[in-house]
């Protein structure tokens, strides 16, 4: 495999790891006490995972046909 087609490969895939990992941090330190900055911390990495994925899932869409009726 080219080194050019796993680096695509990684960065597709690295947004849904920010939202996995986040979450799975933020539920382990939920439980501890004064984890307030910690949780928001993994929160705001699974948060930045959402968005990313939005934004290429946006892009990678065909826009539609403007002008054709």
């Amino acid at each position: 495999m080219s080194i050019i087609r796993r680096g695509r490969i990684i960065r597709s895939l690295f947004p849904y790891f920010l939202v996995v990992m986040g979450i799975l941090v933020a539920g382990k330190v939920a439980g501890s006490p004064g984890s307030t900055p910690a949780l928001l911390q993994a929160l705001g990495v699974a948060a930045i995972g959402v968005v990313w994925s939005y934004v290429r899932a946006r892009r990678s869409r065909p826009s539609p046909a403007r002008g054709r009726r």
